[in-house]
């Protein structure tokens, strides 16, 4: 399974900046715990270059750049970053949730008055947040993924169970949570597995596919 099926659910458009020019802009799949950005094969990404995200606003400089490689072919072009060198044209710093509705369906950020209501999942999405994490867990040591990775995934499934215990979960919280192991388990059903482990995968990749088009 390759890279590009899961761009339209969980990344976004980054411009590629080099000596100040903008010399493409393509998708790809922010990785906050790695401080990463993981773009499709064949891009043009080098040291020294900034990304900026057009949904996230943030524009970071890559420090560093390697290949994932699958089946020995390249699944993803890292490219790593040590810090957010400034927000983005606007000069603000974007703070992404999920609203649900504002007064006279209106956003008006820093208005008197202006209410916010943040997404919460029901009773039936916990369950079947419940039920994805719990399989994902049972798979995770049949998967044939770096410890590193694996322990970001028992992280994540650690967090967003955590937050379904709350009374109000909200959903920009879990659907964080789901994106990150999305992309593991992506990279996971790249490699050969056991039929009932391929099949394991692929219904949680399938379940979270459909969760996060919810969200």
């Amino acid at each position: 399974m390759h890279l590009s099926h899961f761009m339209d659910m969980a990344g976004e458009d980054w411009e590629i900046r080099r000596n100040g020019e903008v010399v493409s802009t393509v998708q790809g799949i922010r990785d906050k715990k790695k401080n990463k950005v993981d773009f499709l094969p064949g891009t043009d990404v080098q040291e020294g270059d900034e990304v900026c995200g057009a949904i996230s606003k943030q524009t970071f400089r890559i420090s560093r750049t390697d290949t994932n490689i699958a089946h020995g072919e390249v699944f993803a072009v890292e490219a790593y970053f040590n810090e957010r060198t400034k927000a983005a044209a606007s000069g603000a710093t974007s703070h992404a949730i999920h609203i649900q509705n504002m007064n006279n369906s209106v956003i008006q950020q820093n208005s008197p008055g202006a209410k916010a209501s943040i997404r919460v999942i029901g009773a039936a999405e916990k369950q079947s947040v419940s039920t994805i994490l719990e399989k994902v867990l049972s798979l995770l040591g049949s998967l044939n993924l770096s410890d590193d990775d694996k322990e970001e995934i028992t992280g994540d499934i650690g967090a967003a169970q955590t937050e379904l215990t709350r009374k109000t979960p909200k959903a920009g919280i879990i659907s964080t949570c789901l994106n990150s192991i999305l992309v593991k388990l992506t990279a996971a059903a790249s490699y050969p597995l056991a039929h009932e482990v391929a099949q394991g995968v692929q219904w949680a990749i399938n379940q979270i596919q459909s969760l996060l088009g919810t969200m």
